[in-house]
């Protein structure tokens, strides 16, 4: 079967080797439609499911289903990476977690990866193969790229629609006598349906309800679903219409180029900085909390403290920083000899720095106990010991090609992992049992700590014992960990449910 051959109108841009990236790119009726169609339905279920407010809960897990599930129906006939289709269930996954868990934090780190799982698989999804060998920071660029279509197709993309390809005579009398037909309907429906309604009291009734219009309701509903249905345009566009990335070629990329001189000079000076670092360390960590005092002047717990964060921070930045060294080298040096031999020291050196900034928050905890700050200090912790083993394993193995997909895909098995263990109720039993801190200091811990609901099933079998038998602490730990009572089922959350079950009177 041959092609349809389209009018002049019709017709793709023509791009010309020396034409800009940003040529303006026309679609036809058949290829918008589809998607204005589907970011129209689901602005719907957007307002119903969000309206009124309240807490997340399985309305935004139903949200992001429906969106992920709209894009690949609007895809099912391009060839699709199965990379970014397994990126896509993992953003549902974590849409999932957000009516499982109510802390705020894990909520929070939840939402944020749902919506970069999401950019990144809406991004590659009609780009199969690219998704393991992504740049560094393809994963930002999706996320940024997603978020400026949100905000410009819902009306870029009913402007760059060939409309006139519709205006075909054979159509316009097919629908003139359905809208001349309507028209002297209309009026015979509304006299001859107040005569019934005048008739019958029940059949008035029925007709009152549907003809009783609230005009700033609606007026607010209509706005709202506007702007849902801009931004879902913009989203299933990613997915269905924008230019797929394409994979960058390294010996056209505009990058400063450095000899292996000056990245010898670099990684040598970074490999005795971290060394001289870790002798110091050894002496600190394995002489006791004595030799601490005498060379420091602070207190144990105080000195693990003190130094944690930039530990952490120094290892953060040291895994760009070898990946920007590497990728500055040319492809005949990077590999071979003392440069992979040096960035493999450094790598060391870097994870030796991080197991100190372990045994530093390992020490405070010990002293201070769990709080939500420290159980994600430590996740990050956990992230940051991955992407040091995958640069490391990437840079022997000459693979760095995959190294921002792996990272990506470490982080979201972390994170998924954390939802598991459920830091809300570990970090409630810890402070509860904790012997140094005061029962009256207890429950002031606990309902600061933003828990949530997820430490309800310790916290409200034993109420009473930690708010040292005080009524009004007591009610307050309750508050924190039941919240306000929430019977809206777009608002229903697993843990928040249970909670409910348990504090019932």
């Amino acid at each position: 079967m041959t092609e349809p051959t389209l009018s002049a109108h019709e017709q793709p841009p023509v791009v010309t080797p020396d034409a800009p990236a940003w040529t303006w790119q026309t679609f036809t009726p058949a290829r918008a439609l589809p998607v204005l169609g589907g970011a129209a339905a689901l602005g719907v279920l957007a307002h119903a499911l969000v309206r009124g407010g309240g807490p997340l809960g399985v309305n935004f897990t139903l949200l992001v289903w429906a969106v992920l599930g709209t894009a690949l129906l609007l895809t099912r006939r391009a060839p699709r990476s199965r990379a970014a289709v397994t990126l896509l269930g993992v953003a549902a996954a974590f849409a999932a977690c957000v009516a499982w868990r109510d802390m705020l934090a894990l909520t929070v780190l939840n939402v944020l990866a749902t919506l970069l799982a999401g950019a990144v698989g809406l991004r590659y999804l009609r780009a199969p193969g690219q998704v393991w060998t992504m740049p560094p920071f393809a994963p930002l660029i999706a996320a940024a790229l997603l978020w400026t279509h949100t905000l410009v197709q819902g009306a870029g993309l009913p402007a760059r629609t060939n409309w006139r390809a519709l205006a075909h005579p054979g159509r316009a009398r097919a629908w003139g006598p359905l809208l001349r037909g309507a028209l002297l309907a209309l009026p015979l429906l509304l006299v001859f349906g107040a005569l019934l309604g005048n008739a019958d009291a029940a059949f008035g009734t029925l007709l009152g309800r549907l003809l009783r219009w609230n005009l700033g309701a609606f007026t607010r509903d209509a706005l709202a679903w506007v702007v849902w249905v801009w931004a879902l345009t913009g989203v299933l566009y990613v997915a269905a219409l924008a230019r797929t990335p394409t994979r960058p070629d390294p010996a056209t990329m505009p990058i400063a180029r450095l000899g292996a001189t000056e990245v010898g000079i670099v990684l040598g000076s970074l490999a005795a900085l971290f060394a001289a670092f870790m002798v110091v360390q050894g002496a600190y960590l394995f002489g006791g909390p004595a030799q601490v005092t005498a060379l420091t002047g602070l207190t144990y717990a105080e000195y693990a403290r003190r130094g944690f964060f930039e530990l952490l921070t120094v290892t953060l930045l040291g895994v760009p920083l070898l990946l920007a060294l590497r990728g500055a080298l040319g492809a005949d040096l990077r590999d071979h000899g003392w440069p992979r031999a040096l960035t493999l020291l450094v790598t060391g050196l870097l994870a030796a720095l991080l197991a100190s900034a372990w045994t530093r928050m390992g020490l405070y905890v010990q002293v201070y106990g769990l709080s939500e700050l420290r159980v994600l200090a430590g996740t990050a912790m956990v992230w940051v010991a991955a992407l040091l083993g995958l640069l490391g394993w990437s840079v022997a193995r000459a693979r760095t090609e995959t190294f921002t997909a792996r990272a990506v895909l470490a982080g979201f098995v972390v994170l998924l992992g954390l939802n598991g263990l459920n830091p809300g109720l570990r970090i409630a039993r810890d402070l509860g049992t904790r012997a140094t801190i005061l029962p009256a200091a207890r429950a002031v811990q606990l309902t600061a700590q933003n828990l949530g609901a997820d430490a309800a099933p310790y916290v409200l079998p034993n109420l009473m014992t930690l708010a040292d038998g005080q009524s009004d602490v007591a009610a307050a730990l309750r508050e924190s960990v039941r919240g306000s009572a929430v019977k809206d089922w777009r608002s229903w959350n697993a843990a928040r449910a249970h909670a409910g079950r348990l504090g019932a009177p």
